[in-house]
């Protein structure tokens, strides 16, 4: 795939750019067994994610993540996180064996 006029006016990185087949999910639950994921597990309890404002809640979704990216090693080959990441988080997405694209925000 070549640079197209979008690629050159908006950069490579603007969502523009990102397939419509691309799906964001929250929570482990979420996760349908998709190779090219965006995860958004951190930044949790605004008015998409009452439901997870609590301490305890945010914490749960982060360790299934982590601990689901660990023992997994071969579930990716494209990963996103459009939320912050956190050590523990990135940590856990090396894991992944069969990467070809990590995206961070």
């Amino acid at each position: 795939m070549g640079l197209t006029e979008n690629h050159i006016r908006y950069g490579i990185d603007h969502p523009i750019h990102q397939s419509s087949h691309d799906k964001a999910v929250v929570e482990l639950s979420e996760y349908e067994g998709e190779q090219t994921l965006t995860i958004d597990c951190t930044q949790l309890g605004d008015s998409s994610t009452p439901h997870l404002s609590s301490p305890k809640e945010k914490k749960r979704v982060l360790r299934e993540w982590c601990d689901y990216l660990k023992a997994h090693p071969d579930s990716f080959t494209r990963l996103s996180f459009g939320t912050r990441v956190p050590q523990e988080l990135f940590e856990a997405a090396c894991h992944q064996r069969r990467l070809v694209e990590l995206r961070i925000k």
